[in-house]
């Protein structure tokens, strides 16, 4: 018997926008993400757009079903809740009254949905959330304050970003992040052009935002920048300082969706091939950096009618 459906996650979504393109099949693509090729299959069929498949709509389409599906009328029949009154008495956690009786063909609420019943039945005076380990009436509300400790400050976000940068316009527009060495200890700060795929790498001292800075400033003063697109690590905690000695605008993804980063997540899982977890990024040999980051601006790419991120940058070739 196969595993149960479970829904796509951002991170999944992001790897098919990344393979999709590319026309890696939906076999491929399943393969390389642990998942169905059927799993794949629907969701390209069902969340693609105009534009085909971009993770960021196919996401907002599958949240949008999820809440109307959320907004049906409930359908808890005397059978349903009289089960459910049963078994908690047993001491049944409702996650485990839900797979028990999937597992006898019983019809049954899923697990979030006996607990939103419980609690639904205690605002009208039921008891049955007596029987929950809290005991409390009503969910505990998350603390506003907790969800945004330890942001960066004065982030702008990338709802903010002018639109030509998703349409590939120019030259100029950047994506940058780092990938994480032996034990977590080194990083490697990745840059990579958005039109051209242009790829810098840089072997950082340290996982700090100073030494991520300086790395970002180095290499980027003498390129064409009008934008730079990072993710939400500490390490770009200066984005202030680069956007001031740059002299351009420093965006920040969603947390959670590195889809919104697409050319640097593919380049980092291509870097990967030649610098694996578990090396020491701070260690390497400049020599060898220098050849990998030759690499891969002058292999040739598909989504660039097979001319290299090189020919582009440097108007040798258009696309």
């Amino acid at each position: 018997m196969g595993a149960r459906y479970s829904q796509l996650t951002p991170y999944e979504r992001g790897q098919i926008d990344l393979m999709h393109p590319q026309e890696t099949s939906a076999p491929e693509i399943a393969l390389r993400i642990n998942r169905s090729h059927r799993t794949v299959s629907r969701e390209i069929r069902r969340n693609s757009a105009e534009q085909g498949y971009v993770a960021e709509t196919a996401e907002q389409k599958a949240s949008a079903r999820q809440t109307e599906r959320s907004r049906r009328p409930w359908k808890v029949t005397p059978e349903i809740s009289g089960e459910i009154r049963r078994r908690l008495k047993w001491g049944h956690s409702p996650d485990v009254i839900a797979g028990r009786c999937r597992r006898e063909k019983i019809t049954m609420l899923s697990g979030e949905g006996i607990y939103q019943w419980i609690y639904r039945e205690a605002a009208e005076g039921g008891t049955e959330y007596t029987y929950l380990p809290s005991k409390r009436r009503r969910r505990k509300a998350r603390s506003r304050a907790h969800g945004l400790r330890g942001q960066i400050p004065n982030r702008v976000m990338i709802a903010e970003r002018d639109a030509a940068v998703d349409r590939r316009e120019r030259i100029g527009d950047w994506e940058g992040d780092t990938i994480v060495g032996a034990k977590s200890r080194s990083a490697m700060l990745t840059l990579v052009e958005r039109r051209s795929l242009m790829t810098l790498l840089t072997p950082l001292a340290d996982r700090t935002a100073a030494s991520t800075t300086e790395a970002i400033i180095r290499r980027l003063r003498r390129e064409s920048l009008t934008t730079l697109t990072v993710d939400n690590g500490k390490e770009f905690a200066g984005h202030l300082r680069v956007a001031k000695e740059l002299k351009a605008d420093v965006y920040f993804c969603d947390p959670y969706a590195p889809w919104q980063r697409p050319s640097n997540e593919n380049s980092n899982r291509i870097t990967r091939r030649y610098f694996p977890r578990g090396v020491d990024l701070s260690k390497l040999d400049p020599v060898e950096v220098e050849r990998v980051e030759h690499l891969l601006n002058n292999r040739p790419r598909k989504i660039l009618g097979y001319a290299t991120p090189w020919e582009i940058y440097s108007g040798r070739t258009t696309l």
